[in-house]
């Protein structure tokens, strides 16, 4: 089919063509990795819980709005080339963008709430589409492959050290009237920062698979430091066992056995030595940990048990299970707290989905959206799979694992019922490298895939 192209939009198309072609300056290479540490950080939602908490929910409006436009601008491209082929996870995206409309009419159902207040109650949940803006100046060759590995590990060091310093210097107790902390009975009644864990999964995996890898042992510090706080400071029991499976898959699958095996052997004295000083200096933060899993069990096993933490979260349970009965298939929403302040507690009391795992995704998307949000953890597997020969590849590897970390956080935490965006951007770089590996041409005339 011919196209006739306009003068303007033909020496657009050479401007954009000479662009590409010049290699990027150090201040466009340092302005470019801002950009992407960005647009990481906020896709990933890692410092939405942190103590800028209130101007992240109009900072993350204001972005979801410019990723619209971007939408916008890519469908006028697509009109004037008369293309409309899109690619896997342009159809993904597109698909997903209905979740909030259809968990709208849950809310409307459920609440009387109205659709469109529905509907801005997930506006969050658009930032998803800058995993599909990630991957598409990936594909543009505006940034590399190499590049977002880098810049998810800055993002990673940072908010590490953040993190650090918020439990070490300031008083969580003081934002227990916040979503920033929490605190629970069975946890000793310490008041503890509910940060997000996402990237210090990654962090934790990124260097013990790398140390492994590459016999660099140095770099088991950082990889200790990710895990340290996370069972030290963060206290949560799902989110230990979650990082335990990730750093156990990651190396099993990608190390060979007889090295890990050596470095364990080496390691069982040092462990011993550090359990024992811990109960010797630290008895409460043992008695802690002897509590929290001692509780978990009991709940499992059917036994009674005591403190305020799993009878609020058993009370949870129970209230969604009658909402679940009642809007399997709608579900019940997000209410938005410019259409009611107090959120659900004006109607259910105190609970959040967030704290009862996937019970919590049925509540608020029904069944059926529940089961697509799911499939998008094998969907990012089978991508993976189609790779070979990046068994080395520690940012490969590392992805692949976080597909799997993901999934467990989803089932325990409810983590796709607030960071769904950082879902698609780690399921992205399985299905570029895929693309990478199938040399798979694009089907947008606009896009030149590059490595």
């Amino acid at each position: 089919m011919e196209m006739v192209i306009t003068p303007t939009l033909a020496s657009l198309a050479e401007g954009q063509a000479s662009w590409r072609a010049k290699p990027a300056q150090p201040s466009a290479t340092f302005g470019r990795m801002l950009l992407l540490c960005f647009l990481v950080a906020m896709i990933t939602r890692t410092f939405t819980v942190s103590h800028i908490y209130a101007i992240m929910g109009p900072v993350e409006g204001a972005l979801s709005g410019l990723f619209a436009l971007w939408l916008g601008w890519r469908a006028i491209q697509r009109w004037i080339s008369n293309d409309w082929h899109f690619h896997a996870f342009e159809i993904t995206g597109m698909v997903l963008a209905l979740v909030p409309v259809w968990a709208a009419f849950g809310a409307h159902r459920a609440f009387g709430q109205p659709l469109l207040d529905g509907v801005l109650a997930f506006k969050d949940f658009y930032l998803l589409f800058g995993g599909l803006l990630v991957l598409y100046l990936m594909r543009t060759g505006y940034f590399t492959l190499r590049q977002l590995e880098q810049s998810i590990v800055i993002v990673a060091g940072l908010s590490l050290a953040y993190f650090y310093f918020a439990s070490l210097f300031t008083n969580p107790a003081n934002y227990l009237d916040t979503p920033l902390a929490g605190a629970n009975t069975v946890k000793g009644g310490v008041a503890y920062y509910r940060f997000n864990m996402t990237l210090v999964y990654f962090g934790s995996v990124y260097y013990s698979v790398k140390a492994f890898q590459q016999r660099r042992w140095a770099l088991l510090i950082p990889a200790a430091l990710y895990a340290f706080y996370l069972v030290y400071f963060r206290l949560d029991r799902s989110s230990i066992a979650v990082m335990l499976i990730s750093v156990a898959v990651g190396l099993v699958f990608n190390v060979p056995l007889r090295r890990i095996a050596r470095v364990v052997l080496l390691a069982v004295l040092p462990l011993i030595l550090g359990v024992v000083l811990l109960v010797v200096f630290v008895p409460k933060k043992v008695e802690q940990y002897d509590n929290m899993f001692a509780d978990a069990i009991g709940t499992i096993i059917g036994r009674p048990v005591a403190g305020e933490g799993p009878s609020v979260r058993v009370s949870e349970a129970a209230l969604a299970d009658k909402y679940i009965h009642r809007y399997p298939i709608s579900g019940s929403g997000r209410i938005y707290h410019n259409w009611e302040a107090d959120g659900y507690e004006k109607f259910m009391g105190y609970f959040f989905p967030a704290d009862i795992g996937y019970l919590g995704l049925i509540f608020m998307y029904g069944y059926p959206v529940t089961l697509l949000l799911f499939m998008l953890f094998p969907l990012g597997a089978s991508y993976a799979l189609r790779v070979r020969g990046r068994d080395n590849d520690v940012f490969f590897v590392t992805c692949k694992v976080m597909i799997l970390s993901l999934a467990l956080d989803s089932l325990t935490n409810g983590m796709l019922t607030q960071y769904v965006g950082q879902v698609l951007l780690f399921l992205t770089i399985p299905y570029y490298y895929a693309c990478l590996a199938s040399r798979l041409p694009s089907t947008d005339p606009t896009v030149a895939l590059a490595p």
